[in-house]
């Protein structure tokens, strides 16, 4: 497999399109390159059925080349009884061609909060007046610096995740293993920044990026983080820091939960310095059709709930 790092470097592709960005979050699932596209899927065993499905790597669905996605698609549903993807809403393709590659479903999963950055001035003009407080605040508590050398602060990053894994109950993709938080800290586009109080490290987020976009990826704060606002004078200064770069914008993602309720804090937080939002799409195709019919069996519709694919929705007992 060739390493497509470099067309993340170039801005051609999402950073979440790479190779060593599928292998550092697979954690057991096996990484399956898109040839012509050049995105990468995740292969799951589907329970104990020895049959395998796939789905994107967390958080996002990105490629190279969006126009040759759906026949790279179709050349895996002999092999995969569904493929599951959210979609980067920084895509570069139409809605014609997400039908195509994703027939069976494609509907808005949540909205993502969006910064643009040209100019830096109306990005920081849309920030709320409760956000500018907070900054303020922050920054008079904190100080903030782009990490050199991101593994060197592999320790304090693994038990600032660690407290926050702990404290919100985090499963699923995103329940990362020590391993594969390493393994991210060494990502081609990778951003790092640190708060720090008094020599302590009391924060950390993550950002992807390319030439063109910035990805908000993660973020985790100590006791001191948390009660000296930490993460105002962090997302400020990876507003400043990727504006300086040249960055038209940065994605910061959605809120908590499946749906994102705007309701929710981290959807405050976030909308909180978006200039505006844009939709993430939730893709779904199936592969093999008798398979996926014979696994739904045991999830009706009142169970799965629309979920897809139906035989993982939760409770449905065969994924």
């Amino acid at each position: 497999m060739t390493d497509d790092s470099a067309a993340v470097r170039r801005g051609i592709a999402s950073p979440y399109a790479c190779r060593r960005y599928a292998e550092a979050v697979a954690q057991g699932a096996a990484p399956i390159p898109l040839q012509r596209s050049g995105g990468w899927l995740l292969s799951h065993v589907v329970g104990t059925t020895g049959r395998r499905d796939a789905r994107a790597c967390y958080p996002l669905f990105g490629c190279h080349d969006w126009a040759l996605l759906p026949y790279d698609l179709a050349a895996l549903d002999d092999s995969l009884v569904s493929v599951t993807a959210v979609i980067d809403p920084l895509h570069d393709t139409d809605e014609e061609t997400l039908r195509l590659a994703f027939p069976d479903l494609l509907k808005i999963y949540k909205m993502h909060n969006v910064v643009d950055l040209n100019p830096l001035g109306d990005a920081l003009a849309a920030v709320s007046s409760h956000h500018r407080r907070n900054i303020k605040l922050a920054m008079d508590a904190v100080d903030v610096e782009v990490c050199a050398q991101p593994a060197a602060f592999a320790a304090e990053w693994l038990s600032l995740y660690g407290a926050l894994a702990e404290r919100h109950d985090i499963s699923g993709a995103a329940d990362f293993s020590a391993q594969s938080l390493v393994a991210q800290l060494g990502l081609p586009g990778l951003t790092a920044l640190r708060a720090v109080r008094n020599g302590d490290t009391v924060g950390m987020t993550l950002w992807l990026a390319n030439e063109r976009h910035a990805y908000y990826h993660l973020g985790a704060y100590s006791e001191q983080g948390y009660a000296h606002r930490a993460s105002f004078a962090m997302f400020s200064a990876a507003i400043e820091h990727f504006a300086e770069l040249g960055l038209a914008c940065i994605n910061l993602g959605a809120g908590a939960g499946v749906t994102g309720d705007a309701a929710d804090g981290l959807s405050r937080f976030k909308g909180g310095w978006a200039t505006r939002q844009l939709p993430a799409y939730l893709g779904g195709r199936i592969g093999d059709r008798a398979a996926y019919r014979c696994l739904s069996e045991a999830s009706p519709q009142e169970e799965s709930g629309g979920y897809f694919p139906a035989y993982r929705a939760p409770g449905a007992g065969r994924g």
